[in-house]
């Protein structure tokens, strides 16, 4: 048998966007086929189970180091023909179409704050791109040994993708300590950390994400579980709200309550004394020092205050006003008189 350095192999397959890698039929390529690799694809050429050249586009040939053998090339001179099985994949680089996932139902997710679940419902879409042909054939060729399409693809890498999402989502929001409240806000750095966790599994399979999308991140706000972690996170806004007014006047909650009871005291007491003697032991025994002297100093300056003006006011009341001069005649009433010097009509 004659060597035949002419053998040519090109991609035969369908020109449409739907095929992502296609198998030539010949097996036991012979060395010093040439091999035609169009634009926008790459071929894979496979030894033994092994991709053992990868081409670009353009003309190449099959030389003999391409082949793996074990005891070298075999019967080169009856036709240049290996005893190992080879074949060759074309695969077509095309920008691959976005893929879409979503959870088909709500899932579980708890509040790290409260603790507490509530459903989630989450889908978007990721654009996938190859990146390691070897991989990429050897995960689908036992199930697709010929054809690879983008709707095989689609299907496989959809389901994966929802799964993977759906049960490390949870783990995301716990541990980035993300308020279920305030999910929306942070869907930026959701879909980066769940692209990192796709991205990693996918690399197996000679696959990368170049582009991950959240569409849509919606919490049950229905549910009893999120009124829970509504009603929690008011309570705890309030709190701190009640702290910073602390914060800023420079007191404790035990002194704002000791304050409380201090002043209505001083509503039953009738002097800063009897206040004095009510609360002088607990105020001490917490340690208020100066701050429990000013409040009595203010609640007595107060009382004294409030006693001057009820005691001008009652003044007010009692005090007679004398009249100068008679209403009869008109004379001038003497110091101290109670009569008239002149007709003798009463003051």
């Amino acid at each position: 048998m004659v060597l035949n350095l002419f053998d040519i192999i090109r991609y035969e397959g369908e020109d449409t966007r739907n095929i992502l890698a296609w198998r030539h039929p010949k097996t036991n390529i012979k060395i010093g086929a040439t091999v035609i690799v169009n634009s926008g694809q790459r071929a894979v050429f496979f030894s033994n189970g092994r991709a053992v050249a990868i081409y670009d586009a353009g003309k190449h040939k099959i030389e003999g180091n391409d082949i793996q053998a074990t005891s070298g090339i075999k019967n080169f001179l009856s036709g240049g023909i290996s005893s190992d099985s080879t074949f060759l994949w074309f695969v077509n680089m095309y920008d691959l179409q976005p893929i879409g996932w979503g959870t088909s139902s709500p899932i579980m997710v708890r509040d790290p704050e409260s603790d507490i679940p509530v459903e989630l419902k989450i889908h978007g879409n990721f654009i996938p791109r190859i990146v390691d042909l070897e991989a990429f054939i050897l995960e689908f060729m036992p199930s697709h040994p010929d054809l690879i399409t983008a709707a095989i693809l689609q299907k496989r890498f959809r389901q994966t993708a929802s799964g993977l999402i759906s049960s490390a989502i949870s783990q995301v929001i716990y541990n980035y300590k993300i308020p279920i409240i305030d999910i929306e806000m942070h869907s930026f750095d959701i879909a980066n950390d769940l692209s990192e966790i796709l991205s990693s599994h996918f690399a197996k399979y000679g696959i990368s994400i170049e582009e991950f999308n959240i569409e849509a991140l919606k919490v049950n706000q229905n549910s009893n579980g999120y009124r829970e972690i509504f009603k929690f996170h008011k309570q705890i806004l309030e709190a701190k709200s009640k702290q910073v007014g602390r914060d800023i006047e420079e007191y404790t909650y035990q002194e704002e309550r000791q304050f409380d009871i201090l002043e209505e005291a001083a509503k039953n007491n009738d002097s800063a004394g009897n206040l004095m003697g009510a609360g002088v032991e607990i105020a001490m025994g917490l340690g208020l020092g100066a701050k429990f002297s000013n409040l009595v100093d203010h609640i007595e300056d107060r009382k004294s205050f409030d006693k001057d003006v009820k005691q001008h006011q009652t003044d007010l009341k009692g005090e007679i006003v004398l009249a100068k001069f008679c209403s009869q005649c008109g004379t001038a009433f003497l110091e101290g008189a109670n009569f008239c010097s002149n007709c003798g009509h009463k003051r």
